[in-house]
């Protein structure tokens, strides 16, 4: 039932694929998917590659999720009055952009992942944009009823990497040049006190962490929504191809890689009660 959904949403192109490599957008193209996500060259942290807008050929969204300095702000001013035609929307972070993009017939999409997290705050930010994504730090049942109250349709995160971090700074270099080391852009490390893994990656705009396994929420396509983003950066290119093909065959949408993702907090509250504060 979840993939026949999918592949509605594929043919009203309501499926955002972020794309991090050319081969996807072949890829993606053969299952049905026509609408792409572009991370911005100069614009977006947490990838291994951007785009030039002038290098984007397809129906696309571009995607700005780095924090803007005002250097930034009136540059992307410019950027927007010259845009093609091809360029449909916007997916941004940065709350400077409401006014740049407000006279503007682009979709206008907010991504703060770990702020809409009720529909009081969602609210407040659709008087302003055409949707939001919703946090994935919530339940699916919160999800729900921030949809019913939402007074425009929302829109949903449903596969990929999960930004938990971002610095400004350049936290890769900086420890290269502390220890003496080779730079390295992308680096998978182990935080021993929790023995947690992160994916941490670096760009001249700052420093991206991410968690060791893949967010799947692929059965928020039940929910009704504006737009479904499925991030598939980082994921290894075979296992990026199985959960295409199970998009375009109709088996069971995380049949074989099922052991690369989490549900996270879909099932369970993130919140957490503090014990009582002790008798001095």
């Amino acid at each position: 039932m979840v993939c026949q959904l999918v592949q509605e949403k594929m043919k009203n192109n309501q499926v955002l694929l972020l794309i991090d490599n050319d081969d996807l957008i072949n890829k993606a193209k053969k299952v049905g998917i026509n609408t792409f996500l572009f991370p911005v060259q100069g614009y977006s942290v947490g990838f291994k590659k951007a785009y030039e807008i002038t290098d984007i050929k397809e129906e696309a969204f571009l995607y700005i999720n780095r924090n803007l300095t005002n250097e930034d702000i009136d540059n992307l001013k410019i950027i927007m009055t010259k845009l093609p035609t091809n360029i449909k929307g916007i997916v941004f972070e940065d709350l400077g952009l409401i006014n740049v993009l407000k006279d503007t017939n682009l979709i206008k999409i907010y991504d703060s992942r770990h702020l809409n997290c009720s529909y009081l705050s969602v609210n407040a930010m659709l008087d302003f944009v055409d949707s939001v994504i919703l946090s994935t730090d919530i339940t699916e049942s919160e999800m729900k009823i921030i949809i019913e109250k939402a007074s425009k349709k929302i829109s949903l995160y449903t596969f990929g990497l999960n930004r938990i971090m971002y610095s400004r700074r350049t936290l890769l270099t900086n420890y290269a040049k502390e220890y003496n080391l080779d730079k390295k852009e992308e680096k998978d490390v182990l935080e021993k006190v929790t023995n947690q893994k992160f994916k941490v990656v670096e760009n001249e705009y700052g420093t991206v962490f991410y968690p060791e396994k893949f967010y799947n929420g692929l059965r928020l396509f039940n929910l009704d929504a504006a737009y479904y983003m499925v991030n598939l950066a980082f994921l290894p290119s075979g296992d990026q191809d199985k959960l295409l093909n199970n998009f375009k065959n109709s088996n069971y949408i995380v049949d074989g890689i099922s052991s690369l993702t989490s549900s996270y907090f879909l099932d369970e509250e993130t919140y957490y009660k503090l014990p009582p504060k002790e008798e001095k």
